[in-house]
């Protein structure tokens, strides 16, 4: 409708134009420096016409040519975005050669090209292609030099992975210096500490990093600094013990794992008086499967009040636990009740065999004159023992 608005409208003119141009057709005189050129008003019109029309034409063309050539590209863009996209679904789905193959790629786009690379040396390691993926991280680093910690962190990965441990810690150390709350590098250092061992440096240095940090939720992170804690008290002897209880935060002194921990670091060092008084008070406030591990092995002065501290903490739905029987036993053999330790450990053994127990109920038969029996009770524990099984 809107063009033959616009033809008629030209036709119009067109007529117009014609009735003055019969009466006079007048003439057109452009100069240029000592040149004249003199034509019809007829002609100047058409040669116009036909100059807007060219113009009009080329500018087309030209558009044309901008679109057409900005279609290549988002069509070539959209093939890399459906590479990229097919390489990382292969990576997420253990296809590891198909996703090296479609990320691993050349590419000349610098900003992605990087994280192809990173991701290709992660399908590479995944296949043992020591060689390819230490290529690809070189190529990641030397297009983006900025990347260079995400590409450290790649390493540091892939070293936990393979067990070189130390030259994990160097490379998030060096991370750390210059960005001290990258989350990633914390969590892999977390993990480079545990698996080292190294509660001391994780408990004095790290966790107050990881507190400041986003590296872990509010409850992993309790749970973390709660298990790091009791190992470094596991593993103190001497002064450590006491330095690595005062490190304990005072809201989780009451923890029954840590104060477990604690008394058994203390009896080890031969504070066997402290340590039991330790463990009584935190049975008085309730029974934990720890803290009944840890005071039947308390060689205490007074075993007999040790029982009747453990069988009223017990009361009330624990009397029959593997913990409750196997301390109850033991304190009932450094008591030399005979009866009393083989009765709990013929239940204990009904309930949950395991190495300590037979070899207990071995020493307790040697003791009330059944050697047959005992040996046959010590024959069993190794053979458990043997099989796996783990002690109370």
């Amino acid at each position: 409708m809107k063009q033959l608005l616009l033809i008629g409208l030209a036709l119009v003119a067109a007529v117009v134009l014609g009735k003055f141009i019969v009466g006079d057709p007048g003439y057109v005189i452009i100069g240029y420096g000592q040149t004249t050129m003199r034509t019809s008003f007829v002609v100047f019109c058409v040669i116009a016409a036909l100059a807007l029309l060219v113009f009009y034409l080329v500018i087309r063309f030209l558009l044309w040519l901008s679109r057409l050539g900005s279609g290549v590209r988002q069509r070539r863009e959209m093939k890399k975005q459906k590479q990229l996209s097919k390489g990382y679904l292969a990576l997420a789905s253990g296809d590891w050669r198909e996703a090296e193959l479609l990320l691993g790629r050349d590419d000349d786009d610098s900003r992605v090209t990087p994280v192809r690379y990173l991701a290709a040396a992660e399908a590479a390691h995944a296949q043992d292609a020591v060689g390819r993926r230490d290529e690809y991280l070189q190529r990641a680093q030397q297009l983006l030099p900025e990347a260079r910690h995400a590409v450290e962190l790649k390493q540091a990965a892939i070293h936990v992975d393979e067990g070189r441990l130390d030259a994990a810690r160097a490379l998030l150390m060096d991370v750390l210096d210059t960005d001290s709350d990258n989350a990633e590098a914390l969590r892999l250092l977390t993990r480079v500490l545990r698996e080292q061992g190294d509660w001391q440096r994780l408990v004095d240095d790290l966790l107050p990093q990881l507190k400041r940090s986003r590296a872990f939720n509010r409850f992993r992170l309790e749970e973390l600094e709660r298990d790091a804690h009791e190992q470094r008290l596991r593993g103190a002897s001497g002064e450590d013990v006491e330095a690595a209880w005062k490190a304990v935060p005072r809201d989780a002194r009451r923890v029954p794992a840590l104060v477990a921990a604690y008394a058994d670091a203390r009896a080890a060092g031969g504070d066997t008086s402290g340590a039991e008084q330790l463990v009584r008070k935190a049975l008085q406030r309730g029974w934990h499967a720890e803290l009944a591990r840890v005071y039947g092995r308390i060689e205490g002065a007074n075993p007999g009040r040790q029982r009747a501290v453990l069988d009223s903490a017990a009361a009330g739905g624990h009397e029959e636990a593997p913990e409750t029987l196997l301390a109850l036993a033991r304190l009932d053999f450094r008591a030399e009740d005979w009866a009393g330790a083989r009765g709990s450990l013929e239940r204990l053994l009904a309930l949950s065999p395991s190495p300590a127990a037979y070899q207990l109920l071995g020493a307790t038969l040697e003791q009330i004159g059944d050697p047959t029996g005992a040996q046959e009770m010590v024959q069993q524990g190794l053979r458990l023992a043997v099989s796996g099984a783990t002690d109370a």
